[in-house]
């Protein structure tokens, strides 16, 4: 299984940062066969994490992916598995 990990930590004071980096990170992982991309927002308020999950929502995204696991054990990662 080939993973992609990208941190939002240096970006997440800024919406627009944290959209264009994991859009391009899902580009990436797309175009060179990586199958899971996995996001670590942390813990916290879960202000990161909410973010992270709405920038996955819109259609031309979900078209990349086959799903997002946001772990229920592990409440400090988000998968996004791709087609």
């Amino acid at each position: 299984m080939a993973l992609l990990n990208p941190d939002p930590h240096p970006v997440f004071r800024s919406d627009r940062a944290i959209d264009t980096a994991l859009r391009q990170t899902l580009v990436k992982a797309a175009a060179t066969g990586v199958d899971t991309v996995q996001i670590i927002p942390g813990e916290g308020t879960s202000r990161l994490k909410k973010r992270v999950l709405a920038v996955l929502e819109p259609k031309h995204l979900k078209k990349l992916y086959a799903r997002v696991e946001a772990v229920p054990t592990n409440a400090r990662r988000i998968l996004v598995h791709l087609r």
